[in-house]
């Protein structure tokens, strides 16, 4: 069977395209950390669920923005992820109904083919190696980091 250089481009180019978010997700670091919550940042390392909640997220897909939730919490409005894109900066979360920082990235998140979250493509994420059990995650968006990078695995949080 023979195959046209287009056709072989465009099985290719679909392959490489981002996939979806789940309807309801959580992140989950390198080493098995799910990512929890202060309600203002992100954080791995952790087994204090009564102070650090599991960060639940919505949304994402055709670049709209994702919304973040402690897990059974109640929300005093809607809260959306960002980071900053060009300096190294803790992964945040908006206060209840207000807007990100003028120059922070809200809806540029994707998932790539091994389904880890990313920024303008890019999995780009860290934590200080210096801290203690509780490390908060960083997008690591300046050069020369102090970071250790991990990866962010979008998993599907069913019933949340």
């Amino acid at each position: 069977m023979r195959y046209s250089i287009t056709t072989v481009i465009c099985a290719l180019a679909a392959g490489a395209a981002a996939l979806p978010f789940p309807s309801a997700y959580t992140l989950v670091a390198d080493g098995g950390w799910t990512v929890v919550t202060d309600g203002t940042h992100a954080f791995i390392g952790t087994g204090d669920i009564e102070n650090y909640p599991i960060l639940i997220l919505k949304g994402g897909n055709n670049h709209g923005k994702i919304t973040g939730a402690a897990q059974h919490r109640a929300s005093n409005g809607v809260q959306h992820l960002y980071v900053m894109s060009s300096t190294d900066a803790p992964m945040a979360l908006t206060s209840p109904d207000s807007d990100a920082p003028g120059d922070a990235v809200v809806s540029e998140f994707g998932v790539d083919d091994q389904n880890y979250l990313t920024v303008n493509g890019k999995s780009a994420f860290g934590v200080d190696p210096n801290s203690g059990p509780i490390r908060e995650i960083y997008h690591l968006g300046g050069s020369d980091s102090q970071y250790q990078p991990i990866s962010l695995w979008v998993k599907e949080c069913k019933g949340c």
